[in-house]
């Protein structure tokens, strides 16, 4: 019986030992495709060209488990990085990681620490393409408005700690936005932030508010420090006429 019609002996040349089809049709005076053929019959999982590639080049560094280890864990190479040393393919070196059991860095960590390439930046983008950035998010809805709680507490955490000692791009400048911008964002929040609709509301704020005194409720303090917000009421949200003075009493 020829080799290629044995299943255990064709396994064992193609799989164990490592042969090529060519080189197992030299051995059995036939033609690869015949070769091709039988491992299809017995079911034997046939080599891409990237799995062929290695056995003919058995010295390449991704074969080595500490070579990876030490490029990936260690030196916190990215799998591009390697792939370019190793000039292969992204897909060689992360075939080669799940082979070595050595666990791949999800998204999040792997670009952790990384600066964005237009951190800082004025002007990267044309003004056609930042038109159509804008168009493309018209009318897209952010998938937590209007919920709570839909993050963990640890999750917040790690967001506030993320957070800390960053600078707010506009602190401290001054005409950073135009007229028109300054009042489309005046527009937006046009009677979202009154009365009961302000997230601070306390239906309860005269109880709450009495603690302080009588210099809560002084006319003068009132009209020039608390009461008056961009011509409305503090305590009820209400739009006040143009130089009227509410009058509140203390509750005791």
């Amino acid at each position: 019986m020829k080799l290629y019609k044995n299943k255990e002996r064709l396994k064992e040349h193609y799989t164990n030992l490592e042969e090529s089809m060519p080189e197992i049709a030299v051995i059995c005076n036939c033609c690869t495709a015949t070769i091709h053929n039988w491992l299809k019959k017995f079911e034997i999982e046939r080599r891409n060209n990237s799995e062929s590639k290695l056995i003919k080049n058995p010295d390449v560094k991704y074969k080595n488990k500490d070579f990876l280890y030490e490029q990936y864990l260690e030196l916190k190479k990215s799998m591009q990085e390697i792939a370019e040393t190793c000039n292969c393919g992204i897909g060689t070196i992360k075939k080669w990681l799940k082979k070595f059991k050595i666990k791949i860095r999800s998204l999040s960590e792997s670009h952790l620490g990384q600066t964005a390439w237009n951190k800082g930046k004025i002007g990267v983008y044309s003004p056609e393409t930042l038109k159509q950035m804008s168009e493309a998010k018209k009318g897209h809805i952010p998938w937590n408005k209007g919920k709570k709680n839909c993050f963990l507490e640890k999750t917040l955490r790690q967001m506030s700690k993320s957070r800390k000692g960053r600078i707010v791009w506009n602190k401290g400048k001054t005409g950073v936005y135009s007229k028109e911008t300054r009042k489309l964002m005046s527009d937006v929040h046009k009677g979202k932030m009154i009365g009961d609709k302000h997230p601070n509301w306390n239906p309860n704020r005269a109880e709450v508010y009495a603690p302080y005194g009588e210099n809560f409720y002084n006319e003068q303090l009132r009209n020039e420090r608390w009461n008056l917000q961009h011509g409305r009421d503090l305590l009820t949200g209400e739009k006040l006429e143009y130089g009227f003075k509410s009058h509140y009493h203390h509750i005791d």
